[in-house]
């Protein structure tokens, strides 16, 4: 029955029925303007639990007051990692993951003001039914969830090591500044970084191809995320199961993202902060991820 707005929103409402009042309207102080400045907006939210009370989504809603209608798609949140460093941070409750299992299920309402969550409703009880047998005798539920649950845990640890790939060619790029601007005699500390920054590229082209062919839409030869591609795409929309293509293909990706794994991992490890130590020592300028100054 009540709408959820924010102090600035409020205020704005008053401010109007001031001025069709033709009465004066009072600045509120540099105070409370940074307060709404800095203000999280009310959210309502649909909680979503399996028969076992785990959380399995959660979908933000309208906050004004009345009726409103609100769909779960049936769907887990989507795995993927998410990257503090853009604009568009990975929105929890919109992005979607695997269809969810037949049985029942529970959704509730809250909302959560100024970083306090407040339950406004009692759960109500969900049935999720198969709509039809498939003509073809497919995985039972249990084994379709499973491989689900590895896609998820594949697409998650993809993701993160493409946050750090792209972190630590970015910070190569930033070496590459310091060193123009240091007293360095030795050149070969610029011959290390351009080694370091040819082998992140090659890094990038095992996990997405060559990105010439990209542009002109030539063929690629398979890499890890071609194959985690085909086995995702292929369970992503059917509660039939993976058939043993998929299988193979989540196999491989497994297999040939651990060895790219070790190999970033090696970079981002030892063989980064041994050329940033040798820039440090000569007087580089400070650069993000490093510990912050003294003085």
């Amino acid at each position: 029955a009540d709408e959820y707005s924010t102090k600035k929103a409020e205020r704005k409402k008053k401010e109007i029925k001031l001025m069709e009042e033709k009465k004066d309207i009072v600045f509120p102080g540099w105070d409370a303007v940074e307060t709404e400045r800095n203000e999280e907006a009310p959210v309502i939210i649909v909680t979503i639990k399996d028969s076992a009370e785990n959380i399995i989504r959660r979908i933000e809603g309208p906050t004004g007051k009345g009726f409103h209608r609100v769909a779960w798609d049936l769907r887990t949140p989507a795995s993927q990692a998410i990257n503090i460093n853009s604009k568009s941070v990975f929105d929890s409750y919109s992005s979607s993951g695997f269809l969810v299992t037949p049985g029942t299920y529970t959704a509730s309402l809250s909302k959560r003001i100024d970083g306090k969550v407040t339950e406004l409703s009692e759960s109500v009880t969900i049935k999720v039914k198969k709509l039809y047998d498939g003509e073809l005798e497919g995985s039972s539920s249990k084994e379709v969830t499973a491989f689900w649950n590895e896609i998820n845990r594949m697409q998650m640890s993809t993701s993160a090591l493409n946050i750090v790939l792209d972190n630590a060619i970015r910070k190569v790029a930033g070496m590459k500044k310091a060193f123009a601007i240091t007293n360095l005699k030795d050149d070969s500390i610029n011959g290390e970084i351009f080694k370091l920054n040819q082998q992140l590229i090659d890094i990038r082209e095992k996990l997405y191809g060559n990105g010439s062919k990209d542009q002109i839409g030539e063929k690629n030869n398979p890499t890890v995320m071609s194959r985690l591609s085909a086995a995702s795409m292929g369970v992503q929309n059917s509660t039939y199961g993976p058939t043993p293509t998929h299988v193979k293909s989540l196999e491989i990706a497994k297999t040939e993202f651990v060895d790219i794994k070790t190999k970033l991992e090696n970079i981002v490890n030892i063989q980064i902060p041994k050329v940033e130590k040798q820039l440090i020592d000569a007087g580089a300028p400070w650069m993000e991820g490093q510990e912050m100054p003294i003085d």
